[in-house]
């Protein structure tokens, strides 16, 4: 199904429980939404989910209540979206986490009443299986004032965010770097699509008309040719990205008028190599959307010239807006591919081992397979498991013992058949079993002390740590000390940091590698105590490090985890914690503190906002003093400038610098937006300004920390539907 339809499905249905999903004439699509379940503090609910399904919980609320609930992802990314008694959207959350990990959601009851919470699978591709999550409310409790009046003033602050635009349209003007205003065009329309599309369009129009002409200007014959090459096709590419969502035809008449620039035009053959082939197949993957029948007609075309997974994602789209053109085109796609040999032909073997992953609904069971539309039919996938099996098992002589494309497509196949699990015996009877000893085969073929230590990473996962132990002291000389630093690593995993470093101490003898692999392992585990959410332990262990260098960057890591799932108190105590853990100046000792003193900042704004700023201020004068030492060093080593600019994007510190600014403050502007734009304005460069303008704006529009996917989503889909 279209995803962003999809969307626009979802929340039409849990808008109410008698609403019916709808998708146009463009094709019929079930929705299945559970009838809702009543959450209570402390009490978790789990539950499978598969695609298309929709769970509902709700939760009554006195007014002025702030609520703080996590869902647990176990196998399966979730979309988390609250609903306020009136039918207002309040929070809307997908961490970029994937399937594992939590979605914290925090919000505050403006009202008495009930509200709903709705819990769906993010399936962009239409690849996710049913997946596990746990859903349960943390904490909840009288919202401070603060958090009072940010709930009250969302709209307010909209419209501030909004007003914001003007100024930044001001500033453009003044700027004479060609690519920060092109970036700068572009993010203003991407802001203002959905609420202004005739100021949206003119100024995407304006990055189109100012990439030509600085294309057309530029002398790639110079001293900076290469780069200035760079910086256009990322530009191009930018613009590309903007276009394909609201005009794909567009933005494919802008990728062809524009390929001279970059590449030599003429017939792009289909090969992931290939850059300017696989942008035009995603813009096809985009026409499916709004022009099913002009999709497939560059869909087939494109298939003609070869093969590439991407083609899959327009049968995805196809099978959500128009069923029928998108069995058809993977109908096609599976007839070439049955005609190739995948010894011979690697690329179509890749592709073969895509559509094998992708269309593993076919041999689902029906109870699970009826979330989506299958890419195949049954008999289908059953011709092209058994093809790509048999060819797959029977390949042997000289490609198997060296690395080669051939090998890597045949390698490929074998592991999306292991990646069925037990449904590949469904098809196959005992080719799960055949696919292992063929991978086995292959990896000792090729590189013999890797395939023992593949049969030593299966003991350890399989056997007990002593048998490990046993067999590690048995190996090859050569190869034990990488086996003791894998069984040091699963004894730091599973909490017990004092064995692995006996390991390390009692089996690797030199010196510096032992040190080494101790400083890793002690990594490790403030990794993984940060990854349990086992904060307190993170703490405790970052304290130990040796230098203010090492405990800075570990509280980088750290202070993101602290207060999703976690009551107010417990999270400002450990984030005072972890501030004391850095140096007593207000200011910046180095980069890594300087980094950690920003991540502290964010973390703080969502309980504390004054401590926020009091963290960020004293970080002005002292990053305008960088600036000033930048403008010195500028060419030795690194080009901090650009047409007398700071160069915001080719990656120097100070622009690193200047985005964590961005982050820092535009999560504050969401809490007092005068007090954070009064912060911004003291930095030195406009276009600094500017670039923590957009990002200011871009929360405050949003105003809510979700994916951008579902912002972008979202903004179209109302356009689609106004």
């Amino acid at each position: 199904m279209n995803r962003l339809k999809f969307f626009f499905v979802m929340t039409m249905v849990i808008a109410g429980p008698s609403v019916q999903a709808q998708t146009g004439s463009s094709g019929n699509v079930s929705v299945f939404s559970r009838p809702p379940v009543k959450l209570q503090l402390g009490v978790p609910i789990e539950r499978t989910i598969a695609p298309r399904q929709i769970d509902n919980f709700t939760v009554e609320l006195g007014e002025h209540k702030y609520v703080q609930l996590v869902a647990d992802q176990r196998g399966i990314d979730v979309v988390v979206q609250v609903t306020s008694p009136a039918g207002k959207v309040l929070a809307e959350v997908d961490s970029p986490n994937g399937s594992e990990g939590s979605e914290n959601v925090s919000f505050v009851a403006g009202t008495a009443g009930v509200y709903r919470i709705a819990v769906t699978p993010l399936d962009e591709d239409g690849t996710a299986t049913p997946g596990k999550y746990e859903i349960k409310i943390v904490e909840i409790r009288d919202a401070t004032e603060e958090e009072i009046k940010t709930g009250k003033n969302q709209d307010a602050v909209k419209e501030l965010g909004l007003n914001l635009l003007n100024d930044i349209e001001q500033v453009i003007a003044s700027i004479h770097s060609p690519s920060t205003r092109i970036r700068a065009q572009l993010k203003l329309s991407q802001l203002l699509w959905g609420t202004d599309d005739v100021r949206a369009t003119k100024f995407i129009d304006d990055a189109v008309t100012t990439v030509k002409e600085y294309l057309e200007s530029s002398d790639l014959d110079s001293r900076n040719g290469i780069e200035q090459l760079n910086v256009m096709r990322s530009l191009r590419n930018e613009i590309l990205q903007t276009l394909m969502s609201r005009d794909p035809e567009m933005a494919l008449n802008f990728l062809r008028s524009t390929r001279t620039y970059v590449t030599a035009d003429g017939p792009q053959k289909l090969a992931p190599g290939n850059e300017e082939a696989m942008i035009e197949l995603n813009i096809t993957n985009m026409m499916a959307n709004k022009d099913p029948k002009r999709a497939l007609q560059m869909a087939e075309a494109m298939l003609k010239k070869g093969y590439s997974g991407d083609l899959l994602g327009t049968v995805s789209n196809l099978l959500g807006t128009s069923p029928e053109l998108g069995a058809k085109l993977a109908s096609e796609i599976s007839a070439k591919i049955l005609a190739e040999k995948f010894v011979a032909n690697y690329e179509a073997a890749n592709l073969a081992a895509s559509v094998l992953r992708r269309s593993r609904m076919s041999i689902a069971p029906q109870s699970l397979s009826s979330y989506q539309n299958k890419m195949l039919s049954e008999s289908d996938y059953r011709a092209l498991f058994q093809k790509a099996l048999t060819e797959t098992l029977s390949f042997n002589g000289p490609g198997m013992t060296r690395y080669s494309p051939e090998r890597n497509g045949v390698w490929n196949v074998l592991d999306a058949i292991k990646s069925l699990g037990t449904d590949a015996d469904s098809v196959v009877p005992g080719s799960s079993a055949a696919v292992e000893k063929k991978l086995l085969e292959l990896t000792s073929a090729v590189d013999p002390q890797s395939a023992k230590v593949q049969q030593f990473q299966n003991i350890l996962a399989n056997g007990s740590f002593d048998t490990a132990m046993e067999a590690a002291a048995q190996a090859p000389k050569e190869l034990q000390d990488q086996l003791y630093q894998n069984l040091a690593a699963k004894a730091a995993t599973n909490g017990d940091l004092t064995r692995a470093k006996q390991i390390i101490n009692e089996h690797i003898s030199d010196p510096y590698q032992r040190r080494q692999v101790v400083n890793n392992l002690e990594q490790q585990s403030v990794a993984i105590a940060i990854e349990t959410g086992k904060i307190d332990e993170a703490l405790r262990l970052i304290s130990t490090r040796r230098t203010p260098r090492e405990r800075a960057s570990l509280i980088n890591q750290v202070v993101g985890r602290i207060g999703p799932g976690q009551k107010r108190a417990t999270a400002l105590k450990q984030l005072e914690q972890a501030r004391g853990l850095l140096s007593d100046s207000e200011q910046a000792e180095d980069q890594e503190q300087m980094y950690a003193l920003f991540a502290l900042s964010r973390a703080f704004a969502r309980y504390d906002p004054k401590r926020a700023f009091q963290i960020i201020e004293p970080l002005i004068d002292q990053f305008n003093g960088l600036i000033s030492a930048a403008h010195t060093m500028d060419g030795f080593g690194q080009d901090y400038f650009e047409d007398g600019e700071l160069n915001l994007h080719n990656g120097n510190n100070v622009a690193a610098m200047a985005t964590q600014f961005s982050e820092s403050l535009a999560d504050l502007a969401i809490i007092d937006f005068d007090h954070a734009k009064a912060t911004t304005d003291r930095l030195q460069l406009p276009e600094i300004r500017l670039f923590i303008y957009l990002v200011m704006a871009e929360r405050t529009i949003q105003q809510s920390r979700t994916d951008p996917r579902l912002f972008t989503q979202r903004t179209f889909v109302n356009s689609l539907n106004r």
